[in-house]
């Protein structure tokens, strides 16, 4: 057989091994085929190479379908026995190229299209991006109907539909609407023989090369538990690695899956000593010949072993609602005991009375499962009531997703559940397998992975959380603390407002002011049974309410419990429309997102790693004035955050300096009438935190005037360093607490400032109040520097300390030159940002008139006066 022949040769589960020619003369035809069924790829090889000299072999490609394992032995056998050019077949790169290629379509670089691998699984497949000289992998998926939500100008579906069947078709059109499906038939010896040889000339397949991928999956089986590992679609090489709890199970078997149909093969299995409880750290690699590798480590777990917090004598109750049924179980210190399941919860509170007395019970639980009915949750109200009505301790009630949650987070530590992983930012995904159910992580991409178990977590951790929970403890920061979205419907003569709490920890009241005009009555609904009983809602009477001018305050008071209250208002008062202020300001790590209520100290704070995570699950926002901390922020940050403000509906959308955010709040404590005259005031706050969350001094320099103060220097250096170089009036030192003053020098003879949620909550609400008696001290300034560059040289107009509004003309001699570049610098910051370029056609010795303005946004325009050439100054 002459050169310029390539060889095929393929290792099926099924069918043994064959291989199979092709001549440069015949291309599209096989010149040589054989089978061998011996189960030796080494005697397959040397059969092989005794039919065909393999000096007459160009090239020999494998396609492999049995164990990933013989990956390795065939090329090493093949070359042993004389082949020299031998490499591995991608075949999920051959089937998508040639179906792309029959299909005949045209897409435009950048495009995406769905390929299809089965007509047994519609849903099952891989989305495809084209590039200049072909097509790369992008995602593949057993849910491509939902995957590709995320790809909105994706056009084309294709299917490899040999049977040429009616039913597939129709049904691939309905889960892909508005989609063209392309449904594509050839002759596969034709077609494969085409890509072969396409690929021996280092060809792209005529622009519909699909890059090569890796093509298996694998599954890991232990106990009654099976995890499938989805690799296919992805780079290689490749290395990863994953947590696997496997509790107490002896042994972890590997397998193969070379298809999305096909039966998982057998891959190697890990054997371990002695009946102990597990987490492995599981390494997978595939390497450039495609061969997959997995190893495994024992990296846990935690051990955390405690008694059930239980008095002497005494036993825990846990009562849990099933899909159709009820049951409950006593906790000792010896042990748990579980009872029969009962059909309604009249019949399992009566069986808790006959073998648990009342005296004897320490706690009890009531465990829902987090898709609890209306029906369930009036049952548990009505299990509460009747405990309590016979004398049993009061009913603590929990979903089912809490107690878990907390337990694995504490157990694996540093982990997240979050669907939307890219937009919460998530690090780590724990994903949770239950018993005899298939499970399957993917779509995580290099994210820390942890695949925990239900069962071994409960057993190693449970006692420990009931601890944590009655001591009160946060279970070293992992406690997944009580959380409720309760929404209200507010109805008054012919006028409905929805109202939503967001998920919010109880307890959380929450008010606003309403007039209800001439009506007679008030009805508010909510989503949740507003008490014990389960009654629709609550109704007000107006008559009786004293006025038409109402603070309504609604309360979660837990997870599966709402109320209202309604409270008159004076008939002349002007009703505040908002209740709420949302203060956002950047953190080393993300955002810090406090929430501040209306004539209240309190104050809840998260810490968001984006703006999305900070705006989206706040749901009070027509309520809520938001005010953005513009401290180390870009004009294209606040325009962004502007935008994103309106977009959620915010009722005000402010930006302050945190300076002066700071010293308004802290000098509400101070009376300014004390001021002198043109007084210099220093203040040291040593709360202040750098971009790396690290405590740094910072003194502020003010200059009283008419009873306000005028900052007018910010110095990073403690107050002593500052004190020599000024004649100082005042000094005040602000502090986290006032009973940790620090050490300062006692000529200052200070006066402690304490930073408190009321203060920075009475000074934003003062910013936003109609008729507010509250006047700021410190007047709101740009925080910014502009700096005109032009051909070496540069102009700085240091308007950090000037009030907003603020605008100014100003002319700058710039010569001859082609372009001047504005940009603007932040507060003792060496970074500048590039605002607005000018440019210039003809070059002569030019005097530029610019206007620089700030707006009480902290948007920064500048403008060039003379835009006509003709009209610009000359020297």
């Amino acid at each position: 057989m002459p050169r310029e022949t390539i060889a095929l040769f393929l290792q099926s589960a099924n069918s043994g091994i064959r291989v199979i020619c092709s001549h440069r003369s015949n291309p599209l035809s096989c010149s040589f085929a054989a089978s061998y069924e011996t189960e030796s790829i080494e005697n397959a090889a040397r059969a092989f190479a005794k039919a065909v000299p393999p000096a007459t072999i160009s090239a020999v490609y494998i396609i492999v379908e049995a164990s990933s394992a013989d990956t390795k032995r065939i090329e090493p056998a093949l070359k042993a026995v004389g082949f020299a050019n031998v490499s591995l077949l991608n075949y999920d790169s051959l089937s998508a190229s040639v179906a792309i290629d029959s299909a005949n379509i045209t897409c435009e670089v950048g495009e995406f299209l769905v390929y299809l691998f089965t007509t047994f699984d519609l849903e099952a497949g891989f989305i495809l991006q084209k590039l200049q000289n072909g097509y790369k992998f992008v995602k593949m998926s057993y849910n491509v109907p939902y995957a590709i939500a995320k790809y909105p100008a994706l056009k084309h579906v294709i299917l490899d539909d040999v049977d040429k069947c009616g039913t597939i078709r129709n049904e691939c059109r309905s889960l892909y609407p508005g989609k063209e499906c392309h449904f594509v038939t050839f002759d596969p010896i034709a077609e494969y023989w085409k890509y072969l040889w396409n690929k021996f000339d280092n060809g792209n397949f005529g622009g519909n090369l699909v890059e090569e991928a890796i093509n298996v999956d694998l599954v890991f089986k232990f106990s009654n538990f099976c995890v499938p590992f989805v690799l296919r679609g992805m780079p290689f090489p490749l290395t990863t690695a994953f947590q696997l709890d496997i509790a107490e199970a002896s042994k972890l078997d590997v397998y193969v899956k070379h298809n999305a149909t096909g039966v998982p093969l057998f891959f190697k299995t890990f054997n371990f000593k002695g009946k102990k409880d597990r987490v492995l750290n599981v390494t997978v690699a595939v390497g450039l010949d495609q061969a997959v590798d997995v190893s495994v480590d024992t990296v846990g777990p935690v051990v955390a072993s405690a008694p059930m917090p239980l008095a002497d004598g005494k036993v825990g109750l846990k009562l849990t609602t099933l899909t159709s049924a009820y049951q409950y179980s006593i906790h000792s210190k010896t042990g748990t005991t579980t009872s029969p399941t009962f059909n309604s919860i009249d019949a399992m509170v009566t069986d808790v009375r006959r073998k648990v007395p009342p005296k004897s019970v320490h706690f009890i639980f009531y465990s829902f499962k987090p898709t609890l009915t209306d029906e369930m949750q009036i049952d548990a109200h009505q299990a509460r009531k009747q405990l309590i009505k016979y004398g049993y301790p009061c009913l603590n009630f929990t979903d089912s997703l809490r107690p878990m949650a907390s337990q694995m987070f504490f157990g694996y530590k540093d982990c997240d559940a979050i669907d939307e992983f890219d937009n919460y930012d998530v690090k780590t995904v724990v994903s949770i397998i239950d018993e005899r159910e298939e499970n399957t992580f993917t779509d995580f991409g290099d994210r820390n992975v942890i695949v925990g178990c239900t069962r071994a977590t409960f057993k190693r951790y449970q006692n420990l959380y009931y601890q944590n929970v009655f001591n009160h403890d946060d279970l070293d920061g992992y406690m997944v603390y009580d959380f409720s979205n309760v929404d209200f419907t507010v109805s008054w003569c012919g006028n409905s407002i929805e109202l939503s709490t967001g998920f919010v920890t109880p307890p959380y009241d929450w008010t606003i002011e309403l007039d209800l005009g001439n009506a007679c009555r008030l009805q508010i609904i909510a989503s949740y049974p507003l008490c014990p009983e389960g009654d629709a809602g609550k109704v007000f009477k107006v008559k009786e309410i004293g006025s038409s001018k109402v603070a309504l305050t609604f309360s979660v008071k837990s997870e599966f419990e709402a109320d209202v209250n309604c409270v008159a208002l004076s008939p002349g008062r002007i009703l505040e429309p908002i209740s709420l202020c949302l203060l956002i300001e950047r953190t080393a790590k993300g955002f810090r997102k406090t929430v501040y209520f209306r004539d209240s100290d309190k104050a809840i704070v998260d810490h968001c790693p984006n703006m999305f995570v900070a705006l989206e699950p706040f749901k009070q926002a027509k309520y809520t004035a938001i005010f953005f901390d513009a401290t180390n922020s870009t004009v294209a940050e606040r325009q962004t955050w502007n935008a994103e403000a309106t977009k959620y509906g915010f009722k005000a959308v402010k930006f302050v300096n945190g300076p002066v955010l700071m010293l308004n709040s802290v000098l509400l404590g101070v009376d300014s009438n004390n001021f002198g005259d043109k007084e210099t005031v220093l203040i040291a706050d040593t709360t202040a935190v750098d971009k790396a969350g690290q405590k740094t001094p910072l003194t502020y320099v003010l200059r009283s005037h008419q009873k306000k103060l005028k900052l007018q220097k910010v110095i990073p250096a403690k107050i002593d360093k500052v004190y020599s170089t000024y004649s100082v009036d005042r000094v005040f030192v602000v502090v986290d607490e006032a009973s940790k003053r620090p050490k300062v020098p006692a000529y200052l003879n200070p006066v402690f400032l304490q930073v408190s949620n009321q203060f920075i909550s009475k000074h934003l609400f003062s910013q936003i109040d109609m008729n507010s008696d509250t006047e700021a001290v410190v007047d709101h300034i740009t925080g910014t520097a502009f700096v005109a560059e032009w051909k070496g040289s540069n102009q700085v107009f240091n308007i950090e300390f000037e009030n907003v509004p603020f605008s100014r003309h100003v002319a700058i001699h710039v010569g001859e030159v082609k372009s001047l570049r504005i940009k603007t610098t932040h507060l003792n910051s060496k970074q500048r940002e590039l605002l607005k370029e000018f440019s210039f056609k003809t070059p002569y010795d030019r005097v530029v008139m610019l206007n620089i303005a700030a707006d009480e946004k902290l948007q920064f325009t500048n403008t060039k006066d003379d835009t006509d050439e003709a009209k610009s100054s000359r020297l």
